[in-house]
């Protein structure tokens, strides 16, 4: 029956066909495969938990998905204690990305698989703050060693397009605007950067991360007399 009924919704959702699919980074990845034996190739969905790790794709040999979901289940709970069910499970077309699915504000979504801060022994997780639209608290996403490390980086760095220095506006970064008064500094490949933005990645429910989708850390600092209005 759960088979039944997720051929119906990858044949209605997942299938938007090589005129109305994105070509995203992890295009390459997904398995195409046949729903039926008239029918041409389609592009699958990828299978996401609530926490947004990428299950498994549904394959032609009917993989079990009972089976597939129950092995990759860590029981997890909500802010009011409620265990969630093990077959919450998203599907995601083909050049789409995972999204957090909340029912209610308050709703917790423990990330046990995202790497944890040197320092930290709980697990980063997300609080709802609004359903529509979507707004989430971010916990325990650095640490206290990282960040200390981050602003003395950005305090440290010489580089002209990289140093710490008034915060500017429009595409060519030359601008200073009167209601941004800001510094800021960029850090992008240092060891402490790539850690962050690799977390970033897993936290937001990408498989895998890619340097060209990914932007630096930018640091910025605003004393008593700076302000951004």
């Amino acid at each position: 029956m759960l088979l039944a009924l997720l051929t119906l919704y990858v044949n209605r959702y997942c299938d938007l066909g090589e005129d109305n699919t994105p070509l995203l980074y992890n295009h390459q990845e997904h398995v195409k495969y046949q729903a039926a034996a008239d029918s041409g190739e389609l592009f699958p969905c990828s299978f996401f938990n609530r926490e947004g790790i990428r299950l498994f794709d549904l394959l032609g040999s009917r993989t079990d998905v009972n089976s597939a979901l129950s092995s990759n289940y860590d029981p997890d709970y909500d802010i009011e204690g409620e265990i969630t069910t093990p077959y919450e499970t998203y599907l995601v077309p083909a050049g789409r990305n995972f999204m957090f699915a909340p029912r209610k504000v308050g709703e917790r979504f423990n990330l046990q698989h995202v790497s944890l801060p040197n320092d930290k022994e709980e697990a980063i997780y997300l609080e709802t703050l609004s359903i529509s639209p979507k707004v989430f608290e971010v916990h325990n996403f650095f640490s206290e060693d990282e960040s200390e490390i981050l602003v003395q980086q950005a305090l440290d760095q010489t580089a002209d397009t990289h140093k710490l220095q008034r915060s500017s506006t429009g595409p060519d970064g030359q601008n200073h605007n009167p209601t941004r008064t800001s510094e800021n500094a960029f850090d992008t490949h240092s060891p402490t950067a790539m850690i962050v933005k690799r977390r970033c990645f897993e936290t937001l429910g990408f498989p895998n991360y890619q340097e060209d989708m990914a932007d630096g850390l930018q640091i910025l600092r605003y004393n008593q007399s700076k302000a951004y209005v």
